[in-house]
């Protein structure tokens, strides 16, 4: 008996949704063209994952269109493979592969596999195992998941060897590293106990202890910050891990402070840094902007100490310029003749009660015409903004909802968050990406 094959039904919303996911293809090829030329004139290599691939930052930091286009690419291609990987699967695949990529990223950062294998050489899969102190089959299953990730190739069957990724793991000074260990050791654990933290009221009064975070570690009296002050390796990784993720591109990248302000119009201005970790917004806003007079990072004493005994790279072409200060933000600013007060990445550790606490602490060493600049996530409306960028953005709002019981804020937010804390003597004046600028009235 023939068996009868359904005929596809010819409607205009089927013909619309045909037209669309070949516009939406093509304007990925176009996109690609567009990067890869724009390359080429410059003389720079491809984008590569290979073992001699592509600097993960292939794209120049201050070339602002192909960083652009790079992102609407990478959010139309996801798109793409989404649509047509289909609904069922496409949350099967998302779970599985989120929770055993996990698995051995987890496996990879607690035995440090990349350092057991040679810079340039293959090695066997058994030699790996015996450096690592693991069971040689069970390793081979978890590297082969790796290879699947881009970390690690296998140049011939039973060999292992870098790949661009597992290399940059191994080669820059471990705060890729850092980073994994970062979202394993404390995200991580905090994301899984976010639901209890939602199911059970919590025990206290402090708003910063209603997290995941707080549920993880079992410390009802101890915030994310107090934990990591207790424990100063804690907090040296994650200061190198955020060194990582300035450094990876994206709303992260310093590219993103650089371009979205008029850095150079400032002049001969002095910066204050608050709660720049070990430095590396400072020192690449001094490479990049040689009027700065100087600017000067404050953080915590335990991470100046660090940023001081571990220095950067390129500390040292900019040191006549940068100064470091242990301070926190929680008391009153010492420093009263800045002219722009910087806070990358602060307020979004926060709820508003304590962002408004460390704008109260600020605006009084302000004077008239001193700007203060944030530099944040922007959480704009669903459908406002490309879906990889949206994406990123609610991924940070996640992490800082299962660490800190805080929150990325949309610009309405910003506004009145600063306008509150300041009794009004604030004046908002502008946002560019994701930097927002108030002047001192």
């Amino acid at each position: 008996m023939a068996v009868s094959i359904p005929q596809p039904i010819k409607n205009g919303h089927s013909c619309a949704d045909a037209v669309r996911l070949l516009e939406l293809a093509k304007s990925i090829a176009a996109k690609a063209q567009e990067v890869v030329e724009g390359l080429q004139q410059q003389g720079l290599p491809q984008p590569s994952l290979g073992p001699d691939g592509s600097s993960p930052d292939f794209i120049p930091v201050l070339d602002t269109r192909l960083q652009e286009v790079r992102r609407s690419l990478v959010s139309d291609a996801r798109l793409l493979a989404d649509t047509f990987t289909g609904t069922r699967k496409l949350i099967d695949e998302q779970l599985q592969f989120s929770v055993h990529t996990i698995t051995v990223m987890r496996i990879l950062y607690t035995f440090n596999i990349p350092k057991h294998v040679p810079l340039d050489a293959a090695i066997s899969f058994a030699d790996v195992a015996q450096s690592c102190g693991l069971e040689e089959s069970r390793l081979t299953r978890i590297l082969r998941y790796l290879i699947l990730n881009h970390i690690f190739e296998e140049p011939e069957p039973g060999k292992i060897a870098h790949s661009a990724i597992s290399k940059f793991l191994l080669s820059n000074d471990a705060v890729g590293m850092d980073f994994i260990g970062h979202m394993l050791e404390e995200a991580l654990p905090s994301a899984i106990g976010q639901t209890d933290c939602l199911k059970n009221p919590p025990l206290h009064s402090s708003p910063v202890l209603d997290c995941g975070f707080a549920v993880a570690v079992g410390h009802s009296k101890s915030s994310y910050f107090d934990v990591m002050a207790q424990e100063p390796e804690r907090t040296k990784r994650f200061g190198r891990a955020m060194t990582h993720m300035t450094s990876s591109g994206g709303h992260n990248s310093i590219e993103r402070v650089l371009t979205s302000y008029d850095w150079a119009g400032l002049g001969h201005a002095k910066v204050v840094d608050v709660g720049g970790s070990v430095g590396h917004v400072a020192v690449d806003l001094l490479k990049y902007v040689p009027a700065l007079k100087k600017v000067i990072v404050q953080d915590l004493p335990e991470v100046i100490e660090d940023a001081r005994a571990n220095p950067i790279p390129q500390v040292a072409d900019v040191a006549d310029r940068l100064e470091f200060q242990g301070y926190n933000f929680f008391d009153p600013q010492p420093i009263q003749d800045a002219d722009v007060y910087l806070f990358r990445h602060v307020f979004h550790d926060w709820p508003n009660q304590k962002a408004e606490e460390i704008i109260r602490n600020v605006v009084p060493s302000m004077r008239s015409g001193s700007i203060l600049i944030v530099v944040e996530y922007i959480l704009y409306p669903t459908g406002e903004d490309d879906s990889y960028s949206a994406k990123m953005a609610r991924t940070a709002d996640m992490q800082m909802m299962v660490l800190l019981n805080a929150k990325e804020r949309s610009l309405t937010d910003w506004k009145e968050l600063l306008d509150i804390a300041s009794g009004g003597s604030l004046a908002f004046e502008q946002a560019k990406g994701n930097v927002l600028v108030f002047r001192k009235k």
